[in-house]
C-alpha cells in the first residue's frame, strides 16, 4: 500500500513538472512576441533566467504605461542608463 502511494505521488510530481515546463515555454513565446513592441527586438528570450522571465511577464501584464513597462524590461535585462546612451 505504501509503495502505491509513493508511486502515485511520484507520477503526480512528474506530471506537474511537465505542465510547468509547458507553461514556462508559452510565457517565453509570449515575451518573444511582445518585446519588439517595447523596443527590444534582439533579445534572446531562451537565454533569460527564470527570474528575468517572471519580471518581464509581470510587467507586460501590469496596468503601467508603456514607458514604465519599457524601463522595467530594460532593468530586468540589466540595461543601465549608460548603455542606452551608447546606442
Amino acid at each position: 500500500m505504501t509503495r502505491l502511494i509513493v508511486i502515485s505521488l511520484a507520477a503526480a510530481l512528474l506530471a506537474t513538472s511537465g505542465q510547468a515546463r509547458e507553461g514556462q515555454s508559452s510565457i517565453r513565446e509570449n515575451i518573444k512576441n511582445e518585446l519588439p513592441k517595447y523596443g527590444y527586438p534582439d533579445v534572446d528570450v531562451d537565454g533569460l533566467t527564470t527570474l528575468q522571465v517572471a519580471r518581464i511577464h509581470a510587467l507586460l501584464h501590469s496596468n503601467n504605461g508603456v514607458a514604465h513597462i519599457r524601463g522595467g524590461i530594460g532593468a530586468a535585462l540589466g540595461n543601465t542608463i549608460w548603455e542606452l546612451f551608447k546606442k
